[in-house]
């Protein structure tokens, strides 16, 4: 008999938030950060996305990213911070991001 039972794929983890959680937003579960897929409302089931690539606005346009740097996030803001002390969102991904992108693509827990 394994000592492993395959759950499930993992792009996609069930969640129940504390309070409502909007689609779109991003939560963090210790080191793993997650962007909420749908509506939640507080203690109901809900699912968060693990994998994938999102886009996030940029703290200021002169935040320079490329590919594979490390991109942190500043909750009260809202956006893609060098200087976030929020949490790693993942990395940055599609050729990163210049002085004239107001956005930055990431890779989610990279």
């Amino acid at each position: 008999m394994s000592d492993t039972v395959y759950v499930q794929e993992g792009d996609i983890l069930d969640y129940t938030p504390l309070a409502d959680a909007k689609a779109g937003e991003l939560v963090f579960l210790g080191t793993l950060c997650g962007q909420v897929v749908t509506d939640v409302e507080a203690g109901e089931l809900g699912g968060l996305r693990v994998k994938g690539v999102i886009r996030l606005t940029k703290e200021t346009l002169t935040d320079l990213y490329s590919d594979g740097d490390a991109v942190l996030w500043n909750d009260t803001n809202k956006t893609a911070d060098p200087a976030g002390a929020d949490g790693t969102v993942g990395v940055a991904v599609n050729g990163g991001s210049s002085a004239t992108d107001a956005h930055v693509y990431v890779r989610l827990n990279s």
